[in-house]
């Protein structure tokens, strides 16, 4: 799938010509609505932070959500904003502070190595393809009718493309964490078994 096919695959489930400009505002809201809830493969990325300043870098462009932060190869643990600012001495932790990525005492030549989630990239032209447009078409066809089902008013459409939408996500995001986090994985159907023996 890419950027043409998209919209013209959302004018038909919406059943309108009428929308053109309008479809390419539905399937940005719908990039960004992905970015917020896709935590899979296609849309994981590792990285480096720089440029540290008082503790304090910007994060990429296109962050959406952190998996794993580590300094001089040790994890750090995460840590909410507010409580940095109250234990900001506090080493091997990190926070997300807005669009800042926050590790106490990191200097100006400081590189700390990042594993996160992004946005999708913004689509322009007609062969433009975005992460999981390629992995998970049904997620961006099944969110962009849903913004577009919004805008006409058609709100049982929205309830079913809505509904749809989360069950690829579900699916989408669990084969993420196997595909990322295989040991953990293996752990859980371990507990599962042992739970299910002592049932019997």
């Amino acid at each position: 799938m890419n950027y043409s096919t998209l919209q013209s695959d959302v004018a038909g489930y919406l059943h309108r010509a009428d929308l053109t400009t309008p479809i390419t505002k539905f399937i940005d809201q719908a990039r960004l609505r992905i970015g917020g809830d896709l935590r899979a493969l296609c849309n994981h990325v590792t990285g480096s932070v720089t440029s540290f300043s008082a503790g304090r870098s910007a994060l990429p462009a296109n962050y959406a959500a952190m998996a794993a932060v580590s300094l001089d190869g040790r994890p750090l643990l995460y840590m909410p904003p507010a409580a940095v600012a109250v234990y900001g001495d506090l080493s091997g932790v990190y926070s997300v502070d807005g669009g800042d990525l926050v590790v106490p005492g990191a200097g100006s030549t400081a590189s700390v190595d990042v594993s996160y989630y992004t946005v999708p990239a913004k689509l322009v032209a007609g062969a433009d393809v975005s992460e999981g447009m390629d992995e998970w078409p049904q997620l961006w066809l099944f969110q962009s009718v849903y913004q577009g089902a919004l805008y006409t008013h058609d709100f049982e459409l929205a309830g079913a493309m809505d509904s749809a939408y989360n069950q690829v996500l579900e699916v989408a995001n669990r084969a993420g964490r196997q595909a990322l986090y295989p040991q953990a994985a293996v752990v859980a159907m371990d507990v599962r078994g042992l739970a299910g023996e002592a049932l019997n």
